[in-house]
């Protein structure tokens, strides 16, 4: 060894043709890409995302600031675009208000949203309740009947139930139950109220034109409210989007054919990912090979992705699950990683996830998919977005075609 640089050179004088030609270049690459060992550094999607995340919270907190100077007005009604952070705001002047010592209501539209939000926020002088499950709880705590319409009755008699029979039947029931009284209320997904329910929200309250912030985006108005609400002192616009990135929030911005406002802090984030998938059975199998990679090779939680259909689980493609992967329609699975979710584009509005995947989309079609589903779908994902789809329209509406 102490010799090793003599005997490596009297080796290649051995060896040599005599003429002392050098190696052409092309052989010296080839040594050096044989002896030099190379790398890359790649920074993982779950960090990238997390660090993405931390941005939109700070933009959540900056929209939560500027809300705060309007507490002094009693009556408010906020318009915002989608991923505004209204449920967030709603939700902490509802805290607000419980508090003060004011027994509040934290109303919202979705079933699911109003479970979700009760798993992360108690609080003595809260009570979060969707509407119609409200209206279930004063018709029972005043023995009153809440009869609901059987699997086998029509369409046409179910709807009338729960538009008109259930809110009226809170309505006339509340006097018998003061106790069921609010004396501040906050109401999310607003364009979801039909018109003739305000009265009985409003008899909700302890006194007349009691305290009550209304939160709504006429965008997803998928009902069809005729977007009439009571009256208030302040109307205040979050046109600002500070859920999505701006990537995603573009593609929403291109269903609705305009723009939305994202802060110039909004972190990039991908482009939407169109899968073109022929049948249900390709959509099947893209979805499970993107769970694959997200689960396995990213090793994101199960609580972090939601799958989103405008069908039923029975209806879609997924039909029983995927292989390897456990796919749940239970809320609370999802939120414990004990499985993916599966929900409808529907159910799901109000919530989000950092990963959101749209399947068995197959074009717009009145009364089944519209764009404005297509938009609330779409505004739920925070950081990515999957689309699986057969349809030009759809790809062309997002604007990634």
């Amino acid at each position: 060894m102490p010799k090793l640089g003599q005997k490596l050179l009297q080796a290649l004088q051995s060896w040599s043709d005599g003429n002392g030609s050098r190696l052409p270049r092309k052989d010296v690459n080839e040594l050096l890409r044989a002896l030099q060992s190379s790398f890359r550094l790649v920074e993982a999607l779950s960090s990238k995302l997390q660090r993405d995340e931390e941005q939109l919270i700070q933009l959540t907190e900056l929209q939560a600031s500027a809300l705060q100077g309007l507490y002094s007005n009693r009556r408010v009604l906020v318009e915002g675009v989608a991923g505004s952070g209204k449920t967030i705001l709603g939700l902490r002047r509802a805290l607000a208000f419980a508090e003060e010592g004011q027994k509040t209501l934290f109303l919202c539209f979705n079933r699911r949203l109003a479970e979700h939000l009760n798993q992360r926020v108690q609080h003595e002088n809260l009570t979060i309740r969707h509407f119609h499950g409200l209206c279930r709880d004063i018709c029972m705590a005043a023995h009153e009947e809440f009869p609901i319409p059987g699997p086998e009755a029509d369409r046409e008699t179910q709807q009338r139930f729960w538009k008109e029979d259930a809110p009226e039947r809170m309505f006339l029931a509340i006097d018998d139950v003061p106790d069921r009284r609010f004396d501040a209320i906050v109401v999310d997904e607003a364009q979801d109220f039909q018109a003739s329910w305000w009265d009985p929200v409003e008899a909700l309250l302890s006194e007349p034109d009691g305290p009550l912030y209304i939160f709504f985006d006429r965008k997803q108005n998928l009902y069809g409210s005729a977007l009439q609400f009571p009256r208030t002192q302040v109307v205040y616009n979050l046109n600002v989007n500070c859920r999505n990135t701006r990537k995603v929030a573009q593609s929403c911005g291109n269903v609705l054919g305009t723009e939305i406002a994202v802060s110039p802090f909004s972190p990039e984030g991908a482009k939407p990912q169109v899968h073109r998938v022929a049948e249900p059975k390709a959509a099947r199998e893209a979805c499970g090979n993107i769970l694959n990679h997200l689960l396995m090779d990213e090793r994101f939680a199960p609580s972090r992705i939601a799958i989103l259909s405008p069908y039923t689980r029975a209806k879609s493609c997924l039909g029983p699950g995927l292989p390897w992967h456990k796919v749940t329609e239970k809320h609370e699975e999802w939120q414990q990683d004990e499985g993916v979710l599966f929900s409808t584009i529907r159910s799901f509005k109000g919530l989000e996830a950092d990963i959101v995947i749209l399947t068995d989309l197959t074009g717009f079609k009145e009364g089944v998919f519209e764009r404005s589903e297509l938009y609330v779908a779409a505004s739920r994902a925070k950081h990515r977005l999957h689309v699986m789809t057969d349809s030009d329209e759809i790809e062309v509406a997002l604007g990634v075609s």
